[in-house]
């Protein structure tokens, strides 16, 4: 994909309260790019800094998952796309090295420019060799596409040089990852794992239990034997009359106040619902965007999903 797909703004933004909001609301919706919601609100953030659009940045900044916490990536094409829109090089050339076979052994990446008067200018080659000294070589995405990850590690390395005022000094995922370009390394919460230990207060099964864990029950008197006495047996107890009871009258829920995509989640409706309902909306002629941009459109939006009972279900 080209540069020139990418919404980029004229200029690098600081952020308000309103964007980080704004942020939080679409969140929830970023699980059609497998993003966790805190993943996606660092990723919007991030990108909305250097520049990107909101739903632009979850494309293009990954949020990787390190010992040291999520980590914010940028692809290589986001990076291109924002040095060539920052207009602070004099030049930049890509060269592709091939060996006598034309299979790929490498790039080269050239960077010269001028600030203050000053010329600077940087040379980035990342080479065969020096994939496989970073044992590289052999994984998937190496193996796969060679040409382009040649071409990230060169143009990432270069422009952390000469353009980390652009791209604010990230890295790619491919160099956070050690080589397995991959969009998000999350993973789920760890509480599943925590609460299968057993507890230290929790005794362990005795000898004789149902072997299920359960511990056992401790000796009751009434489980010893006693003499036999000869009582009355209880009279049988009446059966139990079925009395009829008239369901009460269904009442109508009162009208949703929705002003947010994240009050539209919150009733219960998902992402597909959402795009399905601006979908139909699109068709009877309505002016929606995906996901609703302004408080009329998210009405709209939950007008249209209950009309039909079951879209919640």
């Amino acid at each position: 994909m080209s540069e020139k797909a990418l919404a980029v703004r004229p200029q690098p933004c600081h952020l308000s309260l309103e964007v980080v909001n704004m942020a939080k609301e679409i969140a929830p919706l970023a699980t059609m790019f497998g993003l966790q919601p805190n993943q996606a609100t660092i990723a919007m953030l991030t990108g909305y800094e250097l520049g990107l659009g909101l739903m632009t940045s979850l494309r293009f900044v990954d949020v990787i998952k390190t010992s040291k916490g999520l980590q914010p990536a940028l692809r290589a094409q986001a990076m291109e796309a924002l040095i060539n829109r920052s207009g602070v090089l004099d030049e930049f050339t890509t060269t592709d090295l091939v060996d006598k076979d034309g299979n790929p052994t490498g790039c080269t990446v050239y960077m010269k420019r001028t600030n203050n008067g000053m010329v600077k200018e940087y040379t980035s080659t990342f080479t065969h060799q020096d994939a496989v000294r970073a044992e590289l070589i052999d994984k998937s995405n190496w193996k796969h596409y060679p040409t382009d990850m040649y071409y990230n590690r060169a143009l990432s390395r270069c422009a952390r040089r000469m353009c980390a005022d652009v791209i604010l000094g990230l890295y790619t995922p491919d160099e956070i990852t050690d080589g397995e370009w991959v969009e998000v390394v999350g993973g789920e919460p760890e509480t599943d794992s925590i609460q299968a230990e057993q507890s230290p207060l929790q005794s362990p099964p005795e000898k004789g239990g149902n072997g299920k864990g359960d511990p056992v029950q401790p000796a009751s008197k009434a489980s010893e034997p006693v003499e036999a006495k000869n009582e009355e047996a209880p009279a049988a107890a009446e059966p139990e009359k079925k009395v009829s009871v008239k369901p009460p009258a269904k009442q109508e829920a009162p009208p949703l106040e929705v002003n947010t995509v994240a009050d539209i989640l919150a009733a219960g409706f998902d992402v597909g619902a959402i795009q399905a309902a601006v979908t139909a909306l699109k068709e009877d002629g309505q002016d929606v965007h995906f996901p609703p941009a302004t408080n009329a459109e998210c009405q709209q939006v939950m007008q249209k999903l209950q009309e039909v009972p079951s879209a919640a279900d």
